[in-house]
């Protein structure tokens, strides 16, 4: 878990987030007068600085899965797909900060605010994207739907572990994990190394993530177990059946700071 983005691997993670998302609800979205139910999603920000920080969004409207092609258009069970308008609040340095924008009718979400700009695609009840912000800050942010029923829950922590190179070394970094209806996507930075994508399943309790790590030289591992406000476990990378490193990470909900 060896995770600072390039552009091209910034790039590279929203494909790999969207293809990790086979949470969908199955369902289709209406337009801003559509509906008078509203849509809550719970997430995250990630910097290539290793900041991380809370994404909240309101959609005006019910969104999920695109729009079943035969139902579109005027027809008897015609389904709306006028744009819908979105709020919201992030943070990564500082206090909460309120943005609003616009999802259109191709799915492409744009929001601005404070100084944040965020774009970025719904597909199957997960949003994910890049942002550009104050002082120059930039990265990916990824937000799930949430309800009572079914919460997303966006979680911020740290890592530590052992390198077994020759001699051995210690490592340590930040990562960020959006756990909602059976996936947990994210990314992870070591504290003088690269940004890792993750993507992996959950259960209404636990994660585990085995994905191929080529930036670190083998396969990359997870296993931990979390609640309502934090997480904890433990993680590997090997090769051959040799253990390159392992350590232990633990987290809680990500939270505005003071």
């Amino acid at each position: 878990m060896t995770p600072q983005f390039t552009a091209a691997r910034r790039l590279a993670l929203i494909p790999l987030l969207l293809s990790a998302a086979a949470c969908g609800d199955g369902g289709t979205r209406t337009g801003t007068s559509g509906s008078t139910h509203s849509a809550e999603y719970v997430g995250l920000l990630a910097s290539t600085g290793g900041l991380t920080g809370p994404l909240n969004l309101t959609f005006a409207s019910p969104v999920g899965a695109p729009p079943i092609p035969q139902l579109a258009g005027t027809g008897p069970g015609a389904v709306s797909v006028a744009p819908v308008d979105v709020t919201g609040t992030l943070s990564l340095i500082g206090p909460l900060v309120a943005i609003a924008g616009q999802l259109d009718d191709a799915d492409v979400l744009i929001m601005s605010g404070g100084g944040y700009s965020l774009t970025g695609t719904l597909d199957n009840s997960l949003v994910v994207g890049s942002f550009s912000g104050p002082a120059g800050a930039s990265g990916t942010f990824v937000a799930a739907s949430s309800s009572t029923t079914s919460p997303a829950l966006a979680f911020c922590g740290t890592f530590t572990g052992q390198d077994f190179e020759q001699p051995p070394t210690q490592i340590s970094g930040s990562f960020s994990l959006v756990v909602s209806s059976g996936a947990a996507v994210g990314v992870a930075y070591e504290d003088a190394g690269i940004a890792i994508p993750l993507e992996g399943t959950s259960t209404s309790s636990a994660i585990t993530i085995n994905q191929d790590a080529p930036d670190l030289g083998g396969q990359l591992s997870v296993s931990g177990t979390y609640n309502s406000t934090s997480m904890s476990g433990i993680f590997s990378v090997s090769a051959t059946g040799t253990i390159l490193s392992e350590g232990t990470f633990s987290a809680t909900i990500c939270s505005a700071p003071i």
